[in-house]
C-alpha cells in the first residue's frame, strides 16, 4: 500500500517534466521562427534592392545606347552635322540589339526672328526635310523657345557637355548644341542653345518589348512573377504604362513595397540611384557605366574611342519622370513574411504536437504495460494458489487410498468423487489458460455452422452440473422454444455460456440462484438471440464495472469474498462472443446481482418455394 503514492508521485513528475521540456521546446521555436521571419525579411529587401536598382540601370543603359550613338560634335556647316546625324542613324539601325526602340531622328535649329525649324530624317532618302512642329512636340517646342538663341545657325556650336533630357510625355531624348554669345573679350558671354537633336522614342516598343523583357530578367522566378512591377506616368493624372501581371494599382497614390523613379532624377529617394548627378562628374558616368557590366546581367560595351566626354540622362520634368512600382505577389513583402512564419510555426507546433501524443502514448502503454505486469503478477499467484488446492486433496486421497487408510466400499466411493471432482476442476483451469494463450497467439480458428442455440444451453448446463450441485445453486430456466439458429462453434459457444454460469455461481454467493433466460429480439443488425445470465449476489462496483472483461482483472469483493479463480473467464467469454459476430452486454448493481446477456445475431430462415402439381 505505501509503493502506489510513491509510484503516482513519479508518474506526475515525470509528466511534468515532459511538460516543462514541450514548454521550453515551443518557447525556442517561437525564437527561432521569428529570427526565421526577420531574415528572410532583410533577404527578401536586400534581394528587391538590388533587382529595382538593377531594372533602372538596364533601362537607362538602353537609353544611354541611343544617347551615345547620336552623341556628335555639332562644328561645321548645318549639312554636314545632319550628314553625321543620318550616319549615326544607320550606325544605330545596323548594330543595335533593339533598334525599334527608335521611332524617329529629328534636328532643331534656330532662326534670326527667333523661330524654331525642325528636320525630320527620311531613312529612305538618308536626308532631313524640313517639317512642322508636330502635336506631340508641342511642349518642348515651347520648351526649347525659352532657352534658344536667335540667329544661333550662323555660329559656331561647341561641344556640349551638359546632360540629355528625357521628355517621358512624348517619349523623346533631346540634346542642344550651344554657342557663345558676346565679344570674347567681353565678360558678359554666355553659351545658350543654337540647335540641337530629338531622338524620338517608340512607346509601343518600350512597353511591349524592352519594359516587360526587364520584368522577366529580374522579377519573375520559376513559379512566375515573385514582385508584380508596374510603371506609371508622373504628373496628373497619372497612368499605367506598363504591368507584369494585372493587380489593383492605384495610380493616383501608388504604393507598394518598392516605389522609385525609373529614371534617375537627383532627388532623395529609398533606392541609391547608380550614378552621381553632378555636372562636374560627368565624365565619371562612362567608366561607372563600364563598371556596372556583365557582373549584374548587364550587357558591357566598349567606350575606347569616345568622341566627347559625356553627360547622363535627366528628366524633363521631374514631376513627369516615370515611376517604378514593385509589390510582392502577396500583397506585400511583409505579408510574404508572415504567411512563412505562419507556415513555420504550423509545422513546428504539428512536431510538438506529435511529439507530445508520442510521449502521452508511451506514458499510456507504459502504464498499461505496469497494469498488465501486475495483472499477470496477481494470475499466477492466483493460478498457484488455486493449483495447490485441488492437488493438495488429491494427493492426500490417493495417500490415504494408498496406505490402506480408507477401507469401506463407500469411503472408497467418495474419495474417487472428490478425486474425479478436483481434476475436473483442474482440468478447467489448464483448459481456461490454453484458451486464453490460444488467443494471445494468434487469432483461433472456429468450425462456425447453423447450431440450435437450445442444444448449446443444455450442453453448457451439463458441464457446470458438478459445480452447481457441489455449491447447491438452482437454476431458473425461462428458453423460448422457437428461437432461429445462430452460426457459431457450438464447443466454443458452449464454453462461453459455461464462463458466464461460472461467474454466476462465484459471485451469487448465499441467494445460491442463477437466472438463464432464451428469446429473440431485434438489434441493430436485425434479428438476434439473446441468451441473458443473471445471479442475486454483491454485483459489481461502479468502478470495476468497464474493466471486468480484461484479461486477469479482478473486482476488488473478491478479496472480500475470498472468491477463487483466474481472471480469465469473462475475457474469453467476449472474445467467443465476439469471434462470433456477437457480443456481451453487462448490468449490475451492488448488492443487487449481475447480469450479463449475449447477444447473438440469428439466421433468417430462406422459404424454399413449392411447385404446382
Amino acid at each position: 500500500m505505501r509503493l502506489r503514492p510513491r509510484r503516482s508521485a513519479s508518474w506526475i513528475g515525470l509528466v511534468c517534466a515532459l511538460a516543462v521540456i514541450l514548454i521550453v521546446l515551443a518557447i525556442l521555436q517561437i525564437r527561432w521562427s521569428n529570427q526565421v521571419s526577420q531574415a528572410q525579411r532583410e533577404r527578401l529587401e536586400a534581394n528587391l534592392h538590388i533587382a529595382v536598382t538593377r531594372f533602372r540601370r538596364n533601362f537607362y543603359l538602353e537609353l544611354f545606347r541611343v544617347c551615345w550613338t547620336f552623341q556628335t560634335v555639332p562644328s561645321g556647316p548645318p549639312a554636314k552635322i545632319m550628314r553625321a546625324y543620318g550616319d549615326h542613324y544607320s550606325d544605330w539601325m545596323g548594330a543595335s540589339a533593339h533598334p525599334a526602340l527608335v521611332a524617329g531622328l529629328f534636328v532643331w535649329r534656330t532662326g534670326r526672328d527667333g523661330s524654331l525649324r525642325l528636320f525630320r530624317f527620311n531613312p529612305a532618302s538618308a536626308r532631313f526635310a524640313s517639317i512642322p512642329w508636330p502635336p506631340e512636340f508641342e511642349s518642348l517646342h515651347h520648351r526649347l523657345l525659352r532657352q534658344a538663341s536667335p540667329g544661333g545657325m550662323e555660329r559656331p556650336a561647341k561641344a556640349d557637355e551638359a546632360p540629355w533630357v528625357i521628355d517621358e510625355r512624348i517619349p523623346a531624348l533631346y540634346h542642344a548644341w550651344r554657342v557663345t554669345t558676346g565679344k570674347p573679350e567681353t565678360p558678359e558671354k554666355m553659351d545658350v542653345p543654337s540647335g540641337g537633336v530629338i531622338v524620338q522614342l517608340d512607346m509601343n516598343f518600350i512597353q511591349r518589348v524592352l519594359l516587360p523583357m526587364l520584368a522577366d530578367r529580374y522579377f519573375r522566378g520559376p513559379e512566375g512573377f515573385t514582385y508584380g512591377v508596374t510603371i506609371v506616368s508622373g504628373g496628373r493624372p497619372a497612368r499605367v504604362i506598363y504591368q507584369s501581371s494585372s493587380g489593383a494599382i492605384n495610380s493616383t497614390s501608388p504604393t507598394g513595397d518598392a516605389v522609385a523613379d525609373l529614371l534617375f532624377s537627383g532627388r532623395h529617394t529609398s533606392m541609391q540611384p547608380p550614378f552621381q548627378e553632378d555636372r562636374n562628374k560627368a565624365n565619371s558616368v562612362s567608366d561607372e557605366i563600364a563598371s556596372a557590366s556583365s557582373p549584374e546581367g548587364i550587357d558591357s560595351f566598349n567606350l575606347e574611342g569616345a568622341r566627347q566626354p559625356f553627360a547622363f540622362i535627366v528628366p524633363a520634368n521631374r514631376t513627369a519622370n516615370w515611376k517604378m512600382i514593385v509589390r510582392h505577389r502577396s500583397g506585400s513583402v511583409e505579408t510574404a513574411v508572415l504567411g512563412l512564419r505562419r507556415r513555420n510555426l504550423t509545422v513546428s507546433f504539428s512536431v510538438l504536437l506529435l511529439l507530445a501524443a508520442s510521449m502521452g502514448l508511451i506514458l499510456i502503454s507504459a502504464q498499461r504495460a505496469q497494469r498488465l505486469a501486475k495483472l499477470q503478477m496477481d494470475f499466477v499467484a492466483n493460478i498457484s494458489h488455486e493449483l495447490r488446492t485441488p492437488l493438495a486433496v488429491i494427493c492426500s486421497a490417493a495417500e490415504n487410498l494408498a496406505d490402506g487408510v480408507v477401507g469401506a466400499k463407500e469411503q472408497v466411493k467418495n474419495y474417487g468423487a472428490l478425486i474425479q471432482a478436483e481434476g475436473r476442476r483442474l482440468s478447467e483451469m489448464m483448459e481456461q489458460i490454453l484458451v486464453f494463450a490460444a488467443g494471445r497467439a494468434g487469432p483461433p480458428s472456429y468450425s462456425q455452422r447453423p447450431v440450435d442455440i437450445l442444444e448449446i444451453i443444455e450442453a453448457a448446463l451439463a458441464d457446470a452440473q458438478p459445480a452447481l450441485e457441489s455449491t447447491g445453486v438452482s437454476v431458473e430456466k425461462r428458453l423460448e422454444s422457437d428461437l432461429p439458429l445462430v452460426l457459431a462453434d457450438p464447443s466454443a459457444l458452449s464454453r462461453c455460456i459455461q464462463n458466464l454460469i461460472s461467474n454466476a455461481i462465484k459471485y451469487g454467493q448465499e441467494n445460491r440462484w442463477i437466472g438463464l433466460r432464451a428469446e429473440k429480439a431485434m438489434g441493430k443488425q436485425g434479428p438476434e438471440v439473446r441468451i441473458t445470465v443473471e445471479d442475486r449476489g454483491v454485483g459489481i462496483e461502479p468502478e470495476d464495472l468497464p474493466h471486468i472483461f480484461e484479461p486477469f482483472y479482478r473486482g476488488k469483493i473478491k478479496n472480500t469474498l475470498q472468491v477463487h479463480g483466474t481472471g480469465l473467464g469473462l475475457s474469453i467469454a467476449k472474445e467467443i462472443a465476439e469471434a462470433m459476430g456477437g457480443a456481451i452486454t453487462v448490468t449490475s448493481s451492488p448488492g443487487q446481482g449481475s447480469s450479463f446477456t449475449l447477444h447473438l445475431p440469428g439466421l433468417v430462415a430462406v422459404e424454399t418455394p413449392t411447385t404446382a402439381a
